[in-house]
Order: C-alpha cells, then sequence, then structure tokens
C-alpha cells in the first residue's frame, strides 16, 4: 500500500502533522529539524515516521523539498487539499494558539 504524500493529505492532517512536528521539537528542547535528527541519532528522513506516528497518522510521505521548506509546488497541491480552506476551530485552534505562543517566547 502507498503512503499518502503530504500534499494528498487532507488539511487538518498537514495542519495537525506540522504542529506535532513543532511540539515534537521543541519539547525535546532542540531548536529545529536538524538538531532534533542529531539528538535522536538519526537522519532528518528518519525521523519523519516519529511525526506521522505521533500525529496520529499510519504513515505518509514528507512535502516535496523536505527536509527544506515547502516548495511552491507544494504549496500550491496543499492549499487544494480537502478542508486546507476551512477555518481552524476547537482543538486545532488550540494548537495553532499554543505554536503561536511558543514561537513568541523564543524569539
Amino acid at each position: 500500500m502507498r503512503k499518502p504524500k503530504f500534499e494528498e493529505m487532507d488539511g487538518i492532517d498537514q495542519f495537525v502533522l506540522v504542529q506535532t512536528m513543532s511540539k515534537l521539537i521543541s519539547e525535546t528542547g532542540c531548536t529545529g529539524l536538524d538538531d532534533f535528527a542529531r539528538a535522536l541519532g538519526r537522519t532528518k528522513l528518519e525521523v519523519w515516521p516519529i511525526f506521522c506516528a505521533e500525529a496520529e497518522l499510519d504513515e505518509c510521505e514528507p512535502w516535496m523539498g523536505y527536509p527544506g521548506y515547502p516548495t511552491a509546488s507544494s504549496i500550491e497541491l496543499s492549499s487544494k487539499a480537502p478542508h486546507a480552506r476551512d477555518p481552524i476551530t476547537g482543538v486545532y485552534l488550540e494548537m495553532l494558539n499554543d505554536h503561536q505562543a511558543r514561537t513568541k517566547k523564543k524569539n
């Protein structure tokens, strides 16, 4: 069975996955993906399944351009995912607010 690519995932799953990545990296006291992978003694590609599992996604492939920022093509495709344009509410809004608060603390 083929693993869904990030750009093919539901917009809410994309959001949860990115927030989960941010949370795991910050909870370990790491400063970014490079630091996180190094702390676990793995490559950036080897830590991707950890993010998927922690976000409660069976398996998924990273976005185009990973471990760098998503490419323009990735962003375009992701913006067309189901629920990509839905307003963020409930637990997802709480996750976004938490992420923004953590980001502000570090700056």
